[in-house]
């Protein structure tokens, strides 16, 4: 949209989150400005939760010698630009991408209106529909009203819950309006940087995410169960036995993923598959339990025999995983395996997840096409409500409850997969 007092531009300001909740504002948020005729300029974004904290004097030099070499070596150096300078942008060709198909425009040029929006606002605004989010956008900027002739900038960011906010987005508009394929912007990406497939060829990919870390409950060395998600009224503090917990809607033991995993392969053939595992394991869970010592009430000789125990723990939990055949595990966070997770899920056939958390949702409705990788969502009791991600939800996911798990209908569903069962 523009108007005789200059052309309205909009960016995208993403919270302090890990990257695909901040692909997920974008998703939101450029609809909306679109929707208003708005001409986008981007912002890059970062993710320091999804990058390394910090780079040794070897990584930043190697980073540079990447950055200055033609693209021909670049191809070369591209496993050592992953390990060291690595941004999870870069990887995906976000920023690359989006800055070379938007305007350049000059700061000063501009009058910039920073705008906020969130579930609280919806209802301190009484807005309940699409359009009454555009109508309160057009007020907030003045646009109506405004005389000075400069181009205005609207910034969008989110300043608390969004689950209605981006589902009212979203069921209103399902596909970006310029037909921006993010996909396109990682394959293109992947042209300069090429990045080999870790699943076996001729085989159905199929890759497990097993979220702990930050949603586990931790079973320490005197056999007692601690739950470290912080959504829970009960997290931090000790039970003598995991039957002793609430189970609630998302409390995820690892061996409930490879229950379903062991179940579905039998049905479409171990042979058949290539497995691929994929957990940030137990570290954060002790750090989360460090930076909580006094409220957990553990002593410090405690946290000490959780670290020297957590090797073996990760390895037994895990274990059974690779007892599969054709399957890898690959557990802990590290650049590499944020590399290698992120594409294997483009390029997968099948996932498994669950509602523990929402990492692979949100990548998926933004990198993958509407029928491929065949997502299945375990849960326990109520069945999740992902509309905010994809308003079509049901139709997108496989809803999988894990105490009784439809494997017909699943393996049907992967069966209309062309190729997977030839």
């Amino acid at each position: 949209m523009s108007s005789k007092y200059g052309s309205i531009y909009f960016s995208i300001i993403p919270s302090y989150a890990g990257f695909t909740d901040q692909l997920h504002q974008f998703s939101a948020f450029y609809k909306l400005g679109l929707s208003l005729e708005y001409k986008y300029v981007h912002t890059s974004f970062s993710s320091k939760r999804s990058n390394p904290p910090r780079l040794s004097f070897l990584e930043k030099v190697t980073g540079k010698i990447y950055d200055k070499a033609p693209s021909g070596i670049k191809a070369i150096l591209s496993p050592l630009k992953l390990e060291s300078a690595f941004d999870v942008y870069e990887f995906l060709g976000f920023n690359q991408y989006l800055n070379s198909i938007n305007p350049k425009l000059k700061l000063l040029d501009l009058k910039i209106i920073n705008i906020e929006l969130s579930d609280e606002l919806l209802e301190e605004s009484n807005i309940s529909s699409f359009d009454e989010i555009k109508k309160f956008v057009r007020i907030k900027s003045k646009i109506e009203t405004d005389i000075d002739n400069r181009n205005l900038l609207v910034k969008f960011s989110l300043a608390g819950k969004r689950k209605r906010l981006f589902f009212l987005i979203h069921s209103s508009v399902s596909e970006f309006q310029d037909s921006l394929s993010l996909r396109s912007a990682y394959f293109k990406a992947r042209e300069l940087s090429p990045y080999k497939s870790i699943f076996k060829n001729r085989k159905i990919k199929i890759l497990t995410h097993v979220r702990q870390g930050d949603v586990c409950v931790l079973e320490t060395p005197w056999d007692t169960c601690i739950p470290l998600d912080s959504r829970r009224g009960d997290w931090l503090r000790e039970y003598n036995k995991f039957e002793d917990i609430e189970p609630g809607d998302t409390l995820f033991r690892v061996a409930d993923y490879y229950g379903f995993l062991k179940g579905l392969i039998s049905c479409l053939g171990d042979d058949a598959c290539s497995i691929l595992c994929f957990s940030d394991g137990y570290k954060r869970a002790l750090k989360l339990l460090e930076l909580n010592l006094n409220e957990s009430g553990m002593s410090a000789a405690q946290i000490g025999a959780l670290k020297r125990s957590l090797k073996a723990y990760e390895k037994r939990s895990f274990e059974p995983f690779l007892s599969l055949k054709n399957s890898q595990c690959f557990i802990g966070e590290s650049s590499k395996k944020l590399c290698r997770l992120i594409h294997s899920t483009i390029t997968a056939d099948i996932i498994i997840t669950s509602n523990q958390q929402r990492m692979i949702q949100k990548l998926v409705s933004s990198y993958c096409s509407l029928d491929r990788p065949i997502v299945i969502v375990l849960y326990k009791g109520r069945m999740p409500d992902n509309k905010d991600i994809m308003p079509m939800d049901e139709e997108r996911f496989i809803y999988a409850s894990l105490h009784d798990p439809d494997y017909e209908h699943i393996v049907g569903k992967v069966v209309k997969l062309a190729g997977l069962m030839n």
